[in-house]
Formats: structure tokens, C-alpha cells, sequence
């Protein structure tokens, strides 16, 4: 594998219209729960089966940040992080110069 297949496959694409993260890169995942099913319908109205769902270890300025909820399913060819789902735990997404950062919120 080539340091730009590495990147590649490392990289997710945050979609304001998927309502779940999902990802095909089994290797992304800290655990995968293997007894969770489901299917999701694309754009194109094709389903995918769901095969498991699992957490991701971010590292961060401040420690080890968990996103959860992340369906596994192996026929996808990229990564899709869901803006909506990250908003609805309180993150907050600023998006400049072709890049997204995320934030942690912290309410009183």
C-alpha cells in the first residue's frame, strides 16, 4: 500500500444528507459489535446491508475523543462521517479552507 492509498483510505467525507456515520475500513474502528444489523438506503434507493457497528479513538489537544455509532459495512468505498449526527452530540464543525475542524462544546 502507497502513503497516498493509506491517505485515502483514512479519510471520511462528512455528508450533511447520511444520517449515520458508516465505514468499509474495518481497521478504523477500536470495536466492532458484530450482532448489530441493519440496512441503509442511498440516494440511488440501493440498500446495504450493515454487517456490525463499532467506535473510533480520535486523538486529540485535550486526550482521546470516541465517536460511536459508526456502521460497519464492507462494500463501501468511503468513509462518510454524518454532520448531523455530529451536531446532534454538540460538536461544532467550522469549515475554512477546504478543511473541516471539530470541536468539542462544553455547555454550562
Amino acid at each position: 500500500m502507497t502513503s497516498s492509498q493509506k491517505l485515502e483510505d483514512e479519510t471520511w467525507l462528512l455528508d450533511s444528507g447520511c444520517s449515520n456515520h458508516m465505514t468499509g475500513e474495518k481497521s478504523l474502528l477500536s470495536s466492532i459489535d458484530y450482532s448489530y444489523k441493519s440496512s441503509v438506503r442511498l440516494g440511488d434507493e440501493k440498500r446495504l446491508e450493515n454487517v456490525g457497528k463499532g467506535e473510533m479513538q480520535v486523538l486529540t489537544k485535550k486526550g482521546t475523543m470516541k465517536v460511536k455509532n459508526i456502521y460497519y459495512n464492507s462494500n463501501l468505498k468511503q468513509s462518510l462521517l454524518s454532520i448531523d449526527q455530529m451536531l446532534e452530540k454538540n460538536y461544532k464543525l467550522i469549515f475554512e479552507d477546504k478543511m473541516c475542524k471539530i470541536y468539542e462544546t462544553l455547555f454550562c
